[in-house]
């Protein structure tokens, strides 16, 4: 009985800041003026990532890469599925993002080369660099990409008007 309370307990404080973390991430986007799929890539991402990252590396320096890697393959699996796929049985779930196609593209494309990268059973330091530096590269060109686009905006809404 306890252990059901616990886990009913749980679910409702996941579920409550969940939601506080998206408004937040929404607020943020709106006071630095960027779309919400930069701060949904950014700040979201990496705060929902942080408890994987320490454990992936809690692992490998223990001497356990398989849990590592099985933590990163499954948490990617889960956010790709679950996180996609149980909101749009509820509900239609709009892509009108711009730049959607470009991270869903770098999302399948990334795992393919994590899958070349890991397919003899090791990833050595360059390789683990090599990822990081596509990471960032990724990040760069979002935010700029966005920013572009944010700058396209209100030139067309302007001559819309005229």
């Amino acid at each position: 009985m306890i252990a059901i309370a616990t886990l009913i307990a749980g679910l409702v404080l996941l579920t409550v800041a969940g939601d506080a973390l998206v408004r937040g991430g929404v607020a943020l986007a709106h006071r630095l003026g960027v779309p919400e799929i930069i701060v949904g890539l950014t700040v979201i991402s990496m705060g929902t990532s942080a408890p994987e990252l320490f454990v992936s590396m809690e692992a490998a320096l223990l001497g356990s890469p398989g849990l590592a890697v099985g933590n990163v393959v499954g948490s990617n699996i889960a956010n790709a599925l679950i996180v996609l796929g149980l909101p749009a049985l509820f509900a239609a779930v709009p892509f009108i993002e711009p730049g959607i196609r470009r991270s869903v593209s770098f999302m399948i494309g990334i795992s393919l080369v994590f899958i070349a990268l890991a397919w003899d059973g090791h990833l050595s330091r360059f390789e683990a660099t090599a990822l990081l530096i596509l990471f960032v590269g990724y990040l760069l060109y979002s935010i700029h990409a966005a920013r572009q686009g944010r700058a396209v905006a209100p030139a067309i809404d302007r001559d819309a008007v005229n």
